[in-house]
């Protein structure tokens, strides 16, 4: 018997990964599908998980996960999945990004597949692109030594895009693409209409990383938010009145604002409807406060579903504390 970290409800491929212990540890999955020293493979967007289910048909002995922030896609892969009684195929419902932020470790992927990612054609909508410079430097640094990113595309623009964003952090080939070993329903629309479609191949070399862009990713990822675990406050009074709290919003510090909806109060409880935008990252969940003997304990409700990060920690302070600000 081994501690299980990872948080997989009965019946479902889904991994709870907000109340899992994280990163993610690739050698206690292998426990749990039975494979021992598996290949891990990642699909971001797996839609209706056509391509995913063939690929973990094809190569058993490798765990495949899938981002996705579809419930309808979510579905329709646990439908594939139990269809082809596989073994080896989990999910996340969460963008591909951040999931990768918080899910694994450094140096821990082996492949990662994009395929026809939405291309954004508009410049203003650069950022939302998932082959923009940061996003790739954060595969990067998830990729194992000489790991890869396969990409599918009909875009000619996202192809040179994202060419020009992956210079000076992988090895880049881009080609046109006419074999394929798996077609999924709308590639096999398009091959039919006559569309081109393009395939960029994205190889790890620490050589082909260039100072610069390792000194832009040290700088980013301060900004981005942190897993911590912290416990719940004692307090001796609530220091807010609901009318205070309600529908506003305050600033928790640089890049990180809260907004409140719906407060509920009952006989020795408090529950706050909450919003966290962290560095871009937002998560609803509950904040509960309830007397206990002669104090309060403010803490996130346990039937939310959260990341504990640095972010929430300071709100929890602050609240307790009486000192949010707008």
């Amino acid at each position: 018997m081994f501690l299980v970290k990872t948080k997989i409800p009965p019946s479902t491929i889904q991994i709870d990964f907000k109340r899992s212990e994280l990163p993610l540890d690739a050698s206690e999955l292998s426990k749990i599908v039975g494979i021992e020293n598996p290949k891990i493979y990642v699909e971001i967007g797996f839609g209706n998980g056509e391509f995913l289910v063939e690929m973990a048909k094809r190569e058993s002995s490798s765990i495949f996960i899938g981002f996705e922030i579809s419930g309808i896609s979510v579905e329709k892969l646990r439908s594939r999945v139990k269809r082809e009684n596989l073994r080896n195929v989990f999910c996340i419902r969460e963008d591909g990004f951040w999931g990768l932020y918080f899910c694994f470790p450094d140096s821990s992927i082996d492949k990662i597949f994009i395929n026809f990612p939405d291309p954004w054609p508009k410049r203003r909508h650069e950022k939302r692109r998932i082959t923009e410079r940061k996003k790739l430097i954060l595969f990067f640094r998830k990729l194992k030594p000489e790991g890869k990113i396969e990409i599918l595309t009909d875009s000619e623009n996202f192809v040179n895009y994202t060419v020009e964003q992956a210079m000076g952090i992988f090895k880049v080939k881009a080609e046109e693409k006419k074999d394929f070993s798996i077609t999924t329903k709308y590639m096999r629309k398009w091959l039919q209409e006559g569309r081109k479609i393009y395939s960029i191949l994205l190889e790890k070399s620490e050589s082909s990383f260039s100072a610069e862009n390792k000194k832009y990713y040290d700088f980013e990822i301060e900004k981005l938010p942190k897993p911590k675990m912290f416990l719940e406050r004692k307090i001796e009074k609530f220091p807010y009145r609901k009318e205070e709290l309600e529908h506003k919003v305050f600033k928790i510090q640089e890049g990180i604002f809260v907004k409140f909806f719906d407060i509920f109060e009952k006989e020795n409880k408090i529950l706050i409807e909450t919003l966290i935008s962290e560095y871009g990252y937002e998560q609803m969940f509950i904040i509960k406060i309830e007397k206990r003997g002669e104090n309060f304990i403010l803490d996130i409700s346990p039937f939310s579903s959260v990341i504990r990060t640095e972010g929430i920690e300071k709100l929890i302070e602050k609240l307790s504390e009486g000192t949010l600000s707008k």
